[in-house]
């Protein structure tokens, strides 16, 4: 399977066990959805190549919109801090709805970060000229650390 589909598939997914089955991650909705989306932008950023003068201002305002979008992808990991409401004591008890949390938690950040390696692989094969593929990339990783320390 194709891993655009695999990615839309375990958002929908994710999206509707956090909506559906009540819990305490809520944020986790919109959180998932805004590291969703530049995996989308990344995808259509082709349609988006100018191929005329005239096309430039547009091109230029959606890079901006991936670009403002990207490091939410990478600020799920922040999500991670929550665990600290859990106290996994599991050798008095077994509680499950502890558990339920922390694997919606831990599913939605690995769901990030294939996110993010989708949108690296995406642009990595979207530019061809080795230098700029290389700057590209690292933008792309300052973003991220970026979005990590404000998050």
């Amino acid at each position: 399977m194709n891993a655009r589909y695999i990615a839309r598939i375990t958002y929908v997914v994710l999206i509707l066990i956090s909506i559906l089955i009540p819990n305490q991650l809520m944020f986790l909705t919109l959180n998932v959805s805004l590291a969703y989306i530049p995996l989308e932008l990344a995808y259509l950023i082709k349609l988006f190549i100018p191929r005329r003068a005239f096309e430039w201002p547009l091109f230029i305002i959606y890079l901006f919109i991936f670009i403002l979008m990207l490091p939410n992808t990478f600020y799920m990991v922040t999500d991670l801090i929550h665990l600290n409401q859990f106290t996994f004591n599991f050798l008095a008890e077994l509680n499950l709805y502890e558990w339920f949390h922390f694997t919606l938690l831990i599913s939605s950040v690995i769901f990030s970060l294939y996110c993010y390696v989708l949108i690296v692989m995406e642009i990595y094969h979207l530019i061809q000229v080795t230098p700029l593929r290389i700057v590209a990339l690292f933008g792309m990783m300052v973003l991220s650390g970026l979005g990590i320390y404000v998050g």
